[in-house]
């Protein structure tokens, strides 16, 4: 399959996107993960 320019610019964008989002909900998640951690280890 051809892909012209745009096609190609098109998924590339929608690509960097959905992998820019996965990584901020992950980094979130870890995030949220840590700070349970510390507040419970805080607390002892």
């Amino acid at each position: 399959m051809y892909l012209n320019e745009y096609e190609i610019e098109k998924i590339t964008r929608l690509a960097t996107e959905v992998a820019t989002k996965t990584y901020y909900e992950l980094a979130k998640q870890e995030n949220a993960q840590l700070g349970r951690k510390l507040r419970h280890n805080t607390i002892k």
